[in-house]
């Protein structure tokens, strides 16, 4: 994020906003226009260094500029994702409603092993699947057993440690 909202003039009021990058590997500006612009950094280098500038135009035609440097910070911390899971019962079985939430931009991935079986939100495999959607998983019978796996990925390719939810 990028802030120019303390920008002032002593004499009339700012008209116009202008964010521009200088330096750094190109990025696409958001809201350029406004005092607060935005962007994404994806992939760039931890300690890679981006300027940029901001020009502010009052009401008389007055200009004014500063520039604001940025280093970037590797981003080395895989996410962590917890997951939401309802238990019900509808004629006779028992259902598992599991919603994951990762605590950063990523990836999900879900699995199920053991005596279950996906019923909405992936298909019914024990290989690994994108999640996309809340997983229900139904139980093979009254004593029936299931694992319910998952992990994220970031944008930077951190990997969080796979996680269980055991259903039963």
């Amino acid at each position: 994020m990028l802030d120019g909202s303390n920008s002032s003039d002593s004499d009339g009021t700012i008209v116009s906003y202008q964010w521009q990058q200088l330096s750094g590997t190109p990025v696409s500006l958001q809201n350029a226009t406004t005092a607060t612009a935005s962007f994404v950094t994806n992939g760039l280098v931890g300690g890679e260094i981006l300027t940029f500038e901001l020009t502010v135009i009052d009401n008389n035609g007055a200009v004014a500029t500063d520039q604001v440097a940025l280093t970037m910070v590797a981003d080395t911390l895989a996410p962590i994702t917890t997951v939401q899971s309802t238990r019900y019962k509808s004629k006779g079985k028992t259902y598992f409603d599991l919603t994951l939430t990762p605590n950063e931009s990523a990836t999900s991935y879900f699995r199920v092993t053991g005596e279950g079986n996906v019923t909405a939100g992936g298909s019914d495999t024990t290989a690994w699947q994108t999640y996309t959607v809340p997983v229900t998983v139904k139980l093979a019978g009254n004593n029936a057993i299931a694992t319910f796996e998952y992990y994220s990925e970031d944008i930077a390719g951190n990997t969080e440690v796979t996680q269980q939810e055991i259903l039963q």
